[in-house]
């Protein structure tokens, strides 16, 4: 008796069905992409292509861009020993702060680069404006931050009471 034959060999993998050719024309594809998003264009269902993306106006050289109204900033890049005290003296030089917030690392990641995120919402969107030009990639306790617009905050207790940190909106809502 013989051996029965071998079974036939898989079919290629998907990826390996169009061969090389087909990995090329995909790798092709992907610089194609990116360098139209380097260019600052969009990407259409058709492919790529370039779509100029439309740009903020801009206001006194202020980009007013950003989350229309809010007068919100996020603060990138903090130093850990920056305190919400520190960013609230920082940023009052530019205008009347409403509130500042420090948020803390949430991972471990976070907490092995070692950087901050906070928030610092003013009374009026030209001092917010004044902010981010006058604070975007400054150095603040030996680290280079960078102030973009953030979220606008919805009315928060205490209003017109003076610049407000995350310990006196807690002592407000436990009525310390």
């Amino acid at each position: 008796d013989a051996p029965p034959p071998p079974p036939p060999p898989p079919p290629p993998h998907r990826a390996q069905r169009g061969g090389r050719k087909a990995m090329d024309d995909f790798l092709q594809e992907l610089k194609a992409r990116d360098a139209i998003r380097g260019l600052g264009g969009n990407l259409g269902d058709e492919g790529p292509r370039y779509v100029p993306t439309p740009q903020p106006a801009s206001v006194g050289g202020t980009i007013k861009g950003g989350y229309q109204g809010t007068t919100n900033l996020c603060v990138n890049n903090l130093a850990p020993t920056v305190t919400e005290e520190a960013l609230q003296r920082a940023f009052g030089a530019h205008g009347e702060v409403f509130s500042v917030k420090v948020m803390w690392p949430r991972s471990d990641d976070e907490r092995r680069r070692g950087r901050n995120r906070g928030f610092v919402s003013f009374r009026s969107r030209e001092d917010a404006a004044d902010a981010i030009e006058a604070m975007d990639d400054s150095m603040l306790e030996g680290c280079r931050i960078s102030v973009n617009w953030g979220r606008a905050l919805r009315e928060q207790p205490g209003a017109g009471t003076g610049p407000q940190t995350a310990a006196s909106r807690n002592a407000y809502r436990h009525g310390a």
